[in-house]
């Protein structure tokens, strides 16, 4: 940006009160509905800015995945992406029981704030606020929300895959570690579907002619389990 903005002119309590409006929009990834009333709030939030919104309809019972982009920005020339993802893990009606809304002390709770709706909409705040400042971006920034990462984006995967070959740099707004630490990479991860076929048999008179499928896949179970080793950080999990 070509201005910036002094941090007297931020307000934490508009800034929390933002944050509390995205996570009170419960969105868990396999209700497409509910996800949508998010992508909703979302495409307001843009059009609010001025952002051109760009919003892919769903698929396989997912919810719409959103783009927001500054106006003008020529799509041939390389910029700025902002990826987050806006679905949770948590089930409709969290925000009212197991993990109500709430602001203890420094901390603000409640369902996806952490993972990672409160990244999501720093982000875009931040952007907001250096508009208001009269600031022009410097380069394209394209603003892109994610439905389904919590099941690993089946769908949108490719098109996360697209918009970063279009940009020069990519900001995920991941949530920090322990001790404030910037996450600057995330473990590789790949899923396998593993299949065991049995041979019927009388397990009466026959048994011993028999294979059971079930057997095996138990046996197989424990040996990918055992693979596991938190030393390489290496994690398998069956499922």
């Amino acid at each position: 940006m070509s201005d910036h903005v002094s941090t007297a002119d931020l307000s934490t309590d508009d800034l929390v009160k933002g944050v509390i409006d995205w996570i009170s929009i419960e969105s868990p990834s396999s209700d497409a509905t509910a996800v949508n009333k998010m992508v909703d709030h979302i495409e307001a939030e843009f059009k609010s800015v001025g952002l051109e919104v760009e919003r892919t309809p769903g698929e396989d019972g997912y919810g719409d995945l959103i783009r927001g982009r500054a106006q003008g920005s020529s799509r041939a020339n390389k910029g700025i992406l902002v990826v987050s993802h806006i679905d949770t893990v948590h089930p409709i009606g969290t925000s009212t029981s197991d993990n109500p809304i709430r602001i203890e002390g420094d901390n603000l709770y409640g369902p996806g704030t952490y993972d990672m709706k409160a990244g999501a909409y720093i982000a875009f705040y931040a952007y907001k606020q250096l508009l208001a400042a009269g600031g022009d971006p410097d380069l394209p920034v394209t603003f892109m929300y994610i439905p389904e990462e919590e099941v690993g984006s089946p769908y949108s995967r490719k098109y996360i895959a697209e918009e970063a070959r279009r940009a020069k740099y990519v900001l995920v707004t991941e949530p920090a570690r322990d001790g404030g630490k910037i996450v600057v990479q995330r473990k590789g991860s790949a899923r396998f579907k593993l299949t065991a076929t049995g041979r019927a048999a009388h397990s009466g008179s026959k048994h011993e002619y028999g294979r059971s499928a079930v057997l095996e896949m138990a046996k197989q179970i424990c040996d990918i389990e055992a693979l596991t080793d938190y030393d390489r950080a290496s994690r398998l999990t069956v499922a």
